[in-house]
């Protein structure tokens, strides 16, 4: 019953932005993330990430004024989501652009394809629908959705983008395939691993990291490319391409992968902290904790790689 009137919700809401420009689009995006806020909805979570990661750089007014902000923030995010099918590709062109582009472009001229690491900072979905503006081979890594019927719209709205999809559980058997057809493969590697991740720090604490991508890269030996999103203050978007992570050189697999992902994770602080009004602070990042050593294979089915993590939490 939930997920039948959580998917009415979400279809209602995609035929209200039908009617609206961009900018009214963008102010009910905002207006629902306040409604969200009020209401409470994983407000606690936003907090308590907030504070965690930042510490003593903001007072409790500013924790709250910044979780609101990203409440604002995700809201635009998912109306923006919505229009973007109507959007022609010359808009989505010029509604993005893309910093460190030269990175993408050298892997590409190389026949190498990439992993692009990214995560839940700006408007993620940019990547794909900006990049194929750009001409650039996008294919995404999902998590499959709880519910079925917003997971198939979300679906095929990408791949009516000219987006490819891959799910998480396919990724080893079809990902060689996108790699070898010299493509771009976004990976978001923020979220919360379970008892799939590796432990590195997420601002100075120990947070259970997807490793799949890092190993990816090692093993179909692509680039790993770091990319972030970041809203600009005249509403487009900013594609920031970092340069890549290198597998340190001499090291065990596993050791060279937890460098790899410490970087990322670095990276990724240094453009949460120029605006922290843009992360998902929703996520609980932090939920699972490290455990004895046992060997559990990662999500792409890559083998094992390092100790899982017990998740005490709530999902």
């Amino acid at each position: 019953m939930f997920e039948a009137l959580e998917s009415l919700g979400i279809f209602k809401l995609r035929l209200a932005t039908r009617v609206l420009s961009r900018r009214q689009g963008l102010a009910m995006g905002r207006a629902l993330g306040r409604i969200a806020w009020r209401l409470g909805l994983r407000r606690a979570v936003s907090l308590d990430n907030v504070r965690r990661a930042l510490g003593d750089q903001l007072d409790a007014t500013q924790r709250e004024a910044t979780v609101l902000g990203a409440y604002e923030h995700l809201g635009m995010t998912v109306v923006e989501l919505l229009q973007l099918p109507r959007m022609s590709r010359s808009a989505r062109r010029a509604s993005v652009e893309f910093v460190g582009r030269e990175h993408l472009d050298a892997a590409l001229a190389a026949g190498r394809g990439a992993i692009v690491a990214s995560a839940h900072y700006g408007n993620w979905e940019f990547l794909g629908a900006g990049g194929v503006a750009y001409d650039l081979p996008v294919t995404f890594v999902v998590q499959r959705l709880r519910n079925a019927r917003i997971d198939a719209m979300l679906r095929g709205m990408r791949e009516s983008l000219g987006i490819r999809v891959v799910e998480r559980g396919m990724a080893l058997r079809r990902l060689r395939d996108e790699i070898a057809a010299n493509r771009l493969v976004a990976v978001m590697c923020d979220q919360d691993a379970r008892r799939r991740g590796i432990f590195v720090p997420f601002f100075a604490t120990p947070a259970s990291t997807h490793k799949g991508a890092a190993q990816l890269a090692m093993r179909l030996d692509t680039p790993f490319i770091p990319l972030f999103g970041r809203r600009l203050a005249d509403g487009r978007h900013r594609m920031v391409v970092r340069d890549p992570i290198q597998a340190p050189k001499h090291m065990r697999e596993e050791d060279a992968i937890d460098a790899m992902m410490s970087r990322f994770n670095q990276m990724l602080e240094e453009e949460i902290c120029i605006d922290p009004r843009q992360y998902l602070w929703m996520h609980r990042r932090w939920k699972t904790v490290p455990a004895p050593e046992v060997c559990v294979a990662d999500d792409f089915g890559v083998g094992p790689v390092q100790p899982p993590g017990v998740d005490r939490s709530r999902p």
